[in-house]
């Protein structure tokens, strides 16, 4: 489309989280683009089958990234390193063997929640961790 043409289309406005506009922010700068043209670049891979880079395991490894991110914001200073790793390790491998796929963003917030519940008892209980992962699904 000339850009001309471009310039006189209505824009489209989206209220994303802030742990959302964050990641995007992070992705456009590694990338070289502005905020929109990632925006874009993204919207234009899902519309088509999503790229090779975007591949399931990718996305996951970007979830984990940020239930960290999410964990340690809500606990600065006091995050239990052991901990995070086994429920992070346990949910990644939970959704991989059900071939389950959920949004980062919301992976990240139940790592975090799950990460609460587990922060005060001893072990995690696999038949009770189990039980959550199916409620994220």
């Amino acid at each position: 489309m000339p850009r001309e043409l471009i310039r006189d289309l209505p824009p489209i406005a989206i209220r994303p989280s802030k742990v959302l506009r964050d990641r995007l922010e992070k992705a456009a700068k590694a990338n070289g683009r502005s905020l929109n043209q990632e925006l874009l670049r993204r919207l234009e891979h899902s519309l088509d089958g999503g790229a090779p880079e975007e591949s399931a395991s990718q996305a996951l490894r970007e979830a984990i990234a940020d239930s960290r991110d999410v964990v340690e914001q809500s606990r600065p200073g006091s995050v239990k390193p052991d901990l995070l790793a086994a429920v992070m390790t346990g949910a990644s491998r939970w959704m991989e063997k059900q071939k389950v796929k959920v949004e980062p963003e919301r992976f990240a917030e139940f790592v975090a929640l799950l990460y609460g519940y587990y922060e005060g008892r001893e072990s995690i209980d696999e038949t009770e961790f189990d039980r959550f992962m199916k409620l994220l699904a």
